[in-house]
């Protein structure tokens, strides 16, 4: 017995002597670097020869929690973390929890695509530019059983040959031919680009222009961050430069804010959004969830700014809005979903309100987007220039820049608007001055007179002398005016834009109440072509200013519409837009027992303490009132 136990001890110590022998013979001769003794490593830094672990890694390896925590892949984490022996080489595994869950939980090892011991690709025809890849210990087979599965059921089988001698081209990390022999596409089965057997719906990622013998993890899938597609890559607009990511990314599109990947993605959990409820708990805020849209696109507005069908930014975003710099048909609403009621700020600044409530007023209910007018917000604004997302007031009549500052289109080759326009001169009539407006109104409907003066005895109108005033804007009696018998009837649109504009430059053209970028009169001076409101919400006549607070009344005369309001020249107050009014000025007050004749109406202001404002000035209203 003794003997036999000496025998057994003495076998032992055999046992353990050729253990150690092959240990020995294995580090001098089959391992390749970098897991050489070039680095300090041998068989022993992973392995225990007296481990039950399977292939012997060490006791002390345990599984985690999670799918990707395998006693191989803890292994390999022992040195490969950021402050382990290869910090440069700190990875994520390949899995469901970086990427894609929708196949259920799985996860690629480290060792199902990397050799560990040996350069097996060390026979290819590595191009010497590229021979680092030599170091990556890249598989030239990989078995699609090794993949590991939550339910232990591998869904995919059989062993694929991989061939990786270059970063770029042909047989790089996936080239696009017909082998799908690319370490990037032997395993996919279910993606949309670079299927294993060439079936991906998008195939080569056509989507960004191909990405066929692209080097995929310097750019878009880097390792350290698993693979997954973006990890926070500040490079993202090298691929991502079509539809809603060009509007937003781009430097040079003058449609979008130019924004960064991070004012909207958790970067370091790519391609996360950065807030918003987790609506299925799953730890990562995705599309349908995010809130990130809800500061710039005006949820909360007329128009659905994020989730609205045909204009929100969320439901619209992967095929974007735009067709080059004009809107797709069907989207021509997407300008309203941000310039309504809603929140809608860019760098602090709120986009102006145009679409109004929608019911009461607002571009499509009294501007140029109504019924009868039915224009798009591109029929006067050129939506491939400079959007202006600096945050400042774009237009400032110190820099003369009210086509840039409004975004609007030129007619003809020729600036659509001159504003700030300059004093005229006596008898000057400067139609170029409105070409926008007259681009859809007809010029000699506005301005002819039956007079050959207007009402200043200003003979600069080219469409004086006419057989009637075409123009509803005109007052038909003498008493409604202070020039006397032979300028009656009146054309008010002529009197306004000649006369007026010849008197001296009186619109405070920056704004209500900004006191500055003063103007002679123009079409904006009176006219919100948005469609603008008074004080009680409700819309306001013939797009006029709200500030005038145009009302419409009937009495023992006639209709009428009567001005209820002198904000819009009243010093200090916040709606003021001219400096002074010429019609507290008016000496003749209107007569009891003038007639007015059907579709007149008279235009009214409101006694003024101190001053004699209430006078009637005759003119037909803007819409026929039947009688």
């Amino acid at each position: 017995m003794h003997r036999q136990a000496i025998g057994t001890t003495a076998f032992g110590g055999i046992v353990a002597a050729t253990v150690l022998f092959v240990f020995i013979s294995f580090n001098a001769l089959a391992l390749d670097p970098p897991h050489d003794d070039s680095n300090g490593y041998g068989c022993d830094t992973c392995h225990d020869a007296y481990s039950s672990n399977p292939k012997l890694m060490p006791s002390g390896d345990v599984p985690g929690p999670t799918i990707d925590d395998t006693i191989f892949n803890v292994r390999c984490w022992s040195c490969h973390n950021p402050i382990g022996d290869a910090p440069a080489s700190s990875y994520k595994t390949h899995s469901s929890l970086q990427a894609d869950d929708s196949y259920g939980e799985w996860t690629v090892g480290c060792w199902v695509c990397h050799s560990v011991h040996s350069q097996l690709q060390q026979g290819q025809d590595i191009d010497p530019a590229d021979s680092e890849i030599l170091g990556k210990l890249i598989r030239t087979t990989v078995d699609l059983g090794n993949i590991t599965y939550a339910d232990a059921t591998p869904p995919k089988s059989g062993r694929k040959s991989v061939i990786f001698k270059r970063k770029t081209g042909p047989e790089s990390f996936a080239d696009g031919d017909a082998q799908y022999n690319g370490v990037c596409e032997v395993c996919h089965t279910e993606t949309t680009h670079f299927r294993n057997d060439g079936t991906g719906i998008d195939q080569l990622h056509s989507n960004v222009g191909g990405a066929a013998g692209a080097n995929c993890t310097a750019v878009c899938h880097p390792h350290d961050n698993g693979f997954i597609h973006g990890g926070g890559n500040t490079a993202c607009e090298t691929c991502h430069n079509s539809g809603s990511h060009t509007t937003h990314l781009s430097a040079t599109n003058a449609i979008g804010p130019n924004v960064s990947c991070n004012s909207c993605h958790d970067v370091t959990n790519m391609p996360y959004f950065k807030s918003g409820p987790d609506g299925n708990g799953d730890g990562n805020i995705d599309l349908t969830e995010t809130t990130v849209c809800d500061t710039c696109h005006s949820p909360d507005g007329s128009f659905d700014g994020v989730d609205g069908a045909a204009y929100g930014a969320r439901t619209n975003w992967t095929n974007g809005v735009y067709t080059g710099n004009v809107l797709t048909a069907g989207k021509e609403k997407w300008c309203v979903s941000c310039h309504d009621l809603g929140t809608s700020e860019i760098n602090g600044r709120q986009a102006p309100d145009v679409a109004g409530d929608n019911i009461n007023y607002g571009y499509y209910v009294s501007g140029h987007g109504r019924v009868g007018a039915a224009q798009e917000c591109s029929a006067c604004h050129g939506l491939g220039m400079d959007h202006n997302f600096d945050g400042q007031q774009t237009y400032a009549g110190d820099l003369d820049n009210y086509k840039q500052g409004y975004r609007l289109s030129d007619v003809g080759g020729m600036d659509p608007l001159d504003i700030p326009l300059a004093k005229g001169n006596f008898g000057d009539y400067r139609p170029d001055a409105y070409k926008l407006c007259y681009s859809c109104h007809d010029e000699e409907t506005l301005m002819s007179d039956t007079k050959s003066h207007g009402c200043y005895n200003d003979p600069g109108n080219p469409f004086k002398n006419a057989p009637a005033i075409t123009t509803q804007f005109r007052n038909m009696h003498k008493e409604g005016h202070d020039t006397g018998d032979n300028d009656m009837p009146a054309n008010f649109h002529a009197d306004h834009l000649i006369d007026v504009g010849n008197t001296g430059i009186i619109w405070y053209s920056d704004g209500p109440g900004t006191l500055s970028g003063r103007s002679a009169t123009t079409c904006p001076t009176c006219h919100n072509p948005h469609g603008d409101k008074k004080s009680d919400g409700s819309a306001t006549l013939a797009m006029t200013a709200g500030a005038y607070e145009i009302t419409h009344g009937s009495d023992a005369t006639g209709d009428y519409g009567e001005v209820t309001s002198n904000a819009y020249d009243t010093s200090g107050d916040p709606q003021q837009r001219c400096v002074v009014t010429c019609h507290g000025l008016a000496a003749i007050r209107l007569l009891n027992g003038i007639t007015i004749q059907p579709y007149q109406t008279a235009l009214r202001f409101p006694t003024i303490t101190a001053a004699t404002r209430d006078r009637l000035i005759q003119v037909l209203p803007t819409k026929q009132i039947s009688g």
